[in-house]
């Protein structure tokens, strides 16, 4: 069966700012005191050691392993992927300096050109009231997928589901791809995660899924 491009998955929502910068800063911010500590004494050594720390963290933050994406996807939420879903691709950032986690997103796809994507900000980036906060803006960019600028909407439904024991509402959408005519279902909802606020997005073909399918998947997130 040849693939087909479905529809475009919404951009996560970027880590807000918090008193740790964006990992960006840090790394820009970094390579100017690792220059000014080269004319210290013992400022290489330190430079170095500090560089080869970043250059390694971004090499471990992408990976296609199977078994990695699962691992990482299962920092996130328990998940049993559906028959024919397979784990593709997953991206974790991490403070190069502490090891905290910055930011996870995983990528499971079928042949269908559907996906399931899991995105989680890191707990350590905030304290318990910016986090409240921020689990608060996610669930607003999960209630604003209701309205995808990709798909002419069909049909529109909000459900409640159960993630690690608290209620977490679901944005169940059907409609047709404005670009290639098909039926897709999108769903969209946002949750905590084990490891910090956490969302749920998925992309089916209509023709492959039925309603049921996608309650099943979005269901099975615990």
């Amino acid at each position: 069966m040849s693939m087909q491009q479905g529809p475009v998955f919404y951009a996560p929502p970027p880590p807000p700012p918090s008193n740790r910068g964006p990992l960006i800063f840090l790394i820009v911010g970094l390579s100017a005191v690792l220059l000014m500590l080269g004319c210290c004494a013992g400022g290489v050594y330190f430079a170095v050691r500090t560089g080869r720390q970043v250059v390694q963290t971004a090499r471990d933050a992408y990976t296609t392993s199977p078994a990695a994406v699962r691992a990482r996807a299962k920092d996130i939420a328990d998940f049993q992927a559906p028959t024919g879903f397979s784990p593709a691709v997953s991206m974790k950032l991490k403070n190069p300096l502490s090891g905290e986690n910055v930011t996870t997103m995983v990528v499971y796809t079928d042949n269908a050109g559907g996906g399931i994507v899991f995105y989680q900000l890191g707990a350590g980036l905030f304290d318990e009231r910016q986090r409240e906060q921020v689990q608060r803006q996610m669930e607003q960019q999960s209630a604003m997928q209701g309205a995808p600028v990709n798909l002419s909407v069909q049909s529109r439904q909000v459900v409640t589901y159960n993630v690690r024991g608290k209620p977490c509402e679901f944005v169940l959408i059907k409609g047709k791809d404005n670009a290639s005519g098909k039926e897709m279902w999108q769903v969209c909802g946002a949750f905590e995660g084990k490891e910090g606020p956490a969302m749920l997005m998925i992309i089916l073909d209509a023709q492959q899924y039925d309603e049921e399918d996608v309650r099943l998947i979005a269901e099975s997130v615990k």
